[in-house]
């Protein structure tokens, strides 16, 4: 079942960034960093320094930024 394999890895001895590697490869991890921190045990910050968070999520919250600075300028925003 994937919540027991998921559970195992959250309980081995690897590090975050691998642990978040292998359960994403079961269930998409879309948390934030704060709710990845509470299942993994350790501090957002922790989260956020993994390589896994800059490949599959600081990119995403680049890019939604990004979209959002767009519709601004295009909608008459004074941002720039």
């Amino acid at each position: 079942m994937k919540m027991e394999d998921v559970a195992a890895i959250v309980r081995g001895p690897d590090t975050v960034n691998d642990k978040m590697t292998s359960v994403h490869r079961i269930v998409p991890l879309n948390q934030s960093a704060a709710d990845l921190a509470k299942l993994f045990g350790c501090s957002k910050t922790a989260i956020m320094k993994t390589d896994w968070w800059a490949k599959n999520r600081q990119g995403e919250l680049d890019r939604s930024a990004s979209i959002r600075q767009e519709r601004h300028k295009q909608f008459g925003g004074r941002n720039g």
